[in-house]
């Protein structure tokens, strides 16, 4: 099943990155998606990052959310530091690396932590 959804996530991630948005000159794709969990997720992000110049944060709309944020291996971005500042807000427990990290557990309106992780990307 793992094999299967990285299959697919590799089909999805051409399409998403195409629809990427640039900021600061790197491509940023923060979105939600329904029915994925956290392997599907991170799946995703990783499919996306596997190209250069991008940065990504991904959640699940089912509260709690999920959240996996990751960047490609030339960004900047810490995702760890983006993580923990949106645990801080939202709550929820994880952790990771500067080039991915992952959580659980995120209370609050979904617009609210779209809203956040945008920022907090920009930020770091």
């Amino acid at each position: 099943m793992t094999d299967l959804q990285e299959r697919l996530a590799g089909f999805e991630a051409a399409a998403l990155a195409a629809s990427a948005e640039e900021v600061h000159g790197v491509r940023q794709m923060v979105r939600a998606f329904e029915g994925r969990d956290q392997n599907g997720l991170k799946a995703l992000a990783l499919a996306v990052c596997g190209n250069p110049g991008f940065q990504v944060a991904l959640f699940s709309t089912a509260a709690p959310h999920l959240a996996v944020l990751a960047r490609s291996k030339d960004g900047g971005v810490d995702c760890a530091a983006v993580l923990k500042a949106l645990m801080v807000s939202f709550g929820g427990r994880g952790g990771g690396r500067p080039e991915l990290a992952q959580c659980g557990g995120l209370t609050g309106d979904l617009a609210q932590i779209l809203a956040a992780a945008r920022s907090e990307l920009a930020r770091h």
